[in-house]
């Protein structure tokens, strides 16, 4: 566990994490709707056929997710979000080779895998076991960055697949996944150290015991379910953004720029909650 002496906005491992999660946001999620007018043109598929392969991703990262957070506490999380968004870079290749529906969504079944390897659920209980009772604030700022993973994705795909095609596109999101965002990652928790022994068995049965009274709790399940709801929401709303504004008579390049303006929106979301939580802990 990590006892900052200096602010941790200066901590460049924590910079580190921080432009590898939004990298690997860009590269293996916001690239599929940034791309998905370019394949729908290219395959001749239809839209809702091409975002099956995305909703098969994210349900797999649910699934593998569960996987991944065994893996943490059993001291593996550093290697595991690293290779997990390498092997996701390398996996998105595959894209180059699809002829047909099956291959595009085997492509995206992969990467859903490697998605539930380094997405937020892994990378935040790194962070709470490398920073403990200081996490927040790291939490908060990996959180902002990674909000402008969009404003990243979008506007560099569409550059890139209109000046190239959307093949180069998808080569340069893997060149970043492989070359910047999973070695980010290694170092970045190059310094984490876990405990273990009695304290490890106490805290698994303290959770054990939080976990039994919560799952007792009609509130719980009604706010699971609502914040379920919000987050698919949120998922649908982006990862049909582009259709749905030309569909309206957007211009894709008009498409593009709403987008892009998405992620700074997410962003001062979630300044403002965290300005109103202060606000709220002073009254």
């Amino acid at each position: 566990m990590t006892r900052p002496t200096t602010p941790f906005w200066l901590d460049p491992k924590l910079w580190a994490i921080s432009v590898a999660e939004t990298l690997a946001w860009a590269g293996m999620f916001y690239m599929f709707p940034a791309l998905l007018l370019r394949w729908q043109l290219y395959f001749n598929w239809s839209i809702s056929q091409l975002s099956l392969g995305l909703m098969l991703a994210l349900v797999i990262s649910a699934i593998t997710g569960l996987l991944s957070g065994k893996l943490v506490d059993k001291g593996l999380g550093r290697p595991l979000v690293a290779l997990s968004v390498v092997f996701g870079g390398l996996t998105i290749l595959g894209l180059l080779l699809v002829q047909s529906l099956w291959q595009f969504y085997f492509v995206w079944g992969l990467v859903g895998i490697f998605m539930g390897g380094c997405f937020y659920d892994p990378c935040f209980a790194l962070l709470i076991r490398k920073y403990g009772g200081n996490a927040k604030g790291p939490l908060v700022m990996v959180t902002f960055l990674a909000g402008l993973s969009v404003t990243l994705s979008f506007p560099l795909s569409s550059i890139l697949a209109t000046q190239f095609g959307w093949k180069i596109s998808v080569l340069v999101f893997s060149s970043l996944l492989v070359l910047l965002s999973g070695p980010l990652f290694w170092y970045g928790f190059s310094d984490e150290s876990y405990i273990v022994g009695r304290s490890k068995v106490k805290a698994k049965i303290q959770s054990l015991v939080i976990v039994r009274n919560l799952l007792s709790k009609p509130i719980f399940w009604g706010l699971a379910m609502m914040f379920t709801a919000f987050g698919a929401n949120h998922i649908m709303l982006l990862s049909q953004i582009l259709p749905i504004l030309t569909d309206k008579g957007f211009s894709e390049n008009a498409a593009v720029l709403v987008a892009t303006f998405m992620g700074p929106m997410q962003v001062s979301g979630r300044m403002l909650l965290v300005g109103m939580e202060k606000v709220g802990n002073k009254t």
